[in-house]
């Protein structure tokens, strides 16, 4: 026999059990702690072409993540909860009723609300089993580690069990799932929302990041720090258990007194003049405060050094494909070259043992500039800075530069990361060294020039064993 509803303006439990919703609830009436999706807008607060820090709880005035981020997650499952049935896909609703007229309890204790807060994995009473999210969705396949990633997955899980997200479509051969969507289009957290729930998504690889600075910054933040802010929203709204997200060690920024090693817990203070690394920051800012507000969906940060090797088009890659190399006077910083295939790796590591917080993914040693030039036969022009730094903001305006000149702190001071912790929480342990990945890159761009040093290499040693007796070091 059906129980009678609550009289109007009746509240939940107040220790967090489950109810039977008001009649208005049951005729899709929302909770009254959430709004509809006509009331509310599809995107964060923060615009492209405000100031960095907007929206992100900086000095810019926007809505901080401690304010923002929990209202996000709730407006995206509101806005699906208004349109659909509650009892399809994974985690229904909990303002729409279920079979009987009784709510459902989210799949996982993060992804809805009871009261206003989030529900309490006790509040669960056994849906957690009932409901397995079994495949992974890959976003940024079109960039050069989202493709290796995807590959690597599909071999791995198989391709019934990867879900490619990207404008771009995978290679056919793969023949796994591909769902288009852009991330800077409007409402693309509830889309988002729906093709999780559809697929049944149980983890998302984010790896839509440009590796490269662009000329058009504000489309670059609605990917990147927007993007990443509803992509979190629509994770947490539909139970995914855990996301990995990638980053870069650039984020600590390059600066004097940086220490020899940057661990994790080392501030991220990247040059506020160069949108690249901002809109890295307010990325990783948004992860950390949801995985404050949803301790139950594991994200994960892993923080990359450069990567170095076959196939590799970044600033540092650049800077090799010349024959002379502007460099600034008087300076020579250590650097780290990651090899593709350790980083893809690492993220595969990832994904198995689901960690949490941020991870220094960096090759077992680095190297010094100079050095790295001199093995791939370089020829360096120093230059003052100031110089270089205007000339590099001058060829960039023009359309010709690899970089702004606020780039130029990366070949002008340390940002030398730790990797401590990746091989602890990951098991990761790097099979390339810079130096290693340095040489699989010049012997792919440069093979010519690859054979020559080697030959000038061996005459040295030669020449080194006839005057002294003994083979070189």
């Amino acid at each position: 026999m059906r129980a009678r509803p609550p009289r109007k303006g009746a509240t939940l439990d107040p220790t967090g059990r489950r109810v039977r919703l008001p009649a208005r609830a049951r005729r899709g009436v929302l909770h009254p702690g959430l709004q509809r999706a006509d009331e509310q807008s599809a995107l964060h607060q923060g615009h492209a072409d405000g100031d960095a820090r907007q929206g992100v709880g900086g000095p810019g005035g926007g809505a901080g993540p401690e304010d923002d981020e929990r209202p996000h997650a709730h407006r995206v499952q509101a806005r699906a909860g208004a349109h659909r049935d509650p009892r399809a896909g994974a985690g229904g609703d909990a303002a729409g009723g279920g079979r009987g007229g009784r709510a459902r309890a989210p799949a996982r204790g993060h992804g809805a609300s009871v009261g206003g807060q989030p529900a309490r994995p006790e509040e669960e009473d056994g849906v957690r089993g009932e409901l397995i999210m079994r495949r992974t969705a890959v976003t940024g396949i079109a960039s050069f580690l989202g493709a290796r990633v995807l590959r690597r997955l599909v071999e791995a899980q198989g391709p019934d069990a990867v879900v490619a997200v990207d404008v771009a479509a995978p290679p056919p051969t793969l023949g796994v799932r591909h769902r288009t969507l852009d991330f800077t289009e409007p409402a693309s957290d509830q889309r988002l929302l729906e093709l999780l729930r559809e697929e049944e998504v149980g983890t998302v690889v984010h790896a839509a990041f440009f590796t490269n600075p662009r000329r058009d910054t504000g489309y670059a933040h609605e990917l990147e720090s927007i993007g990443t802010l509803n992509l979190l929203a629509a994770a947490a709204a539909a139970g995914v258990q855990r996301v990995v997200m990638r980053s870069f060690t650039a984020v600590y920024g390059a600066r004097g007194h940086n220490p020899n090693f940057l661990t994790e817990d080392h501030p991220l203070r990247p040059n506020p003049a160069l949108a690249w690394a901002r809109d890295k920051l307010e990325a990783e800012e948004h992860a950390a405060a949801f995985a404050r507000r949803y301790p139950d969906m594991a994200v994960a940060v892993l923080r990359f050094a450069p990567l170095f090797g076959p196939g590799v088009h970044n600033f540092y890659t650049r800077i090799f494909d010349h024959r002379v190399v502007p460099l600034l006077m008087g300076y020579d910083p250590l650097v780290q070259f990651l090899h593709p295939e350790d980083a893809a790796t690492a993220l595969l590591a990832a994904v198995e043992s689901a960690p949490t917080g941020a991870c220094n993914v960096v090759p077992s040693r680095p190297i010094p500039l100079l050095t790295a030039l001199h093995l791939a036969s370089k020829v360096p022009v120093f230059v003052p800075h100031p110089a270089a730094a205007v000339g590099a903001d001058l060829l960039w305006s023009a359309g010709l530069g690899a970089a702004p000149g606020a780039f130029v702190d990366y070949v002008r001071y340390p940002f030398v990361a730790d990797g401590q912790r990746a091989r602890e929480r990951l098991g990761f342990t790097p099979r390339y060294s810079s130096r290693q990945a340095l040489d699989a890159y010049v012997r792919y761009r440069h093979p010519h020039a690859v054979e020559k040093a080697r030959s000038a290499t061996d005459e040295h040693d030669h020449e080194h064993e006839r005057e002294h007796g003994v083979a070189a070091p």
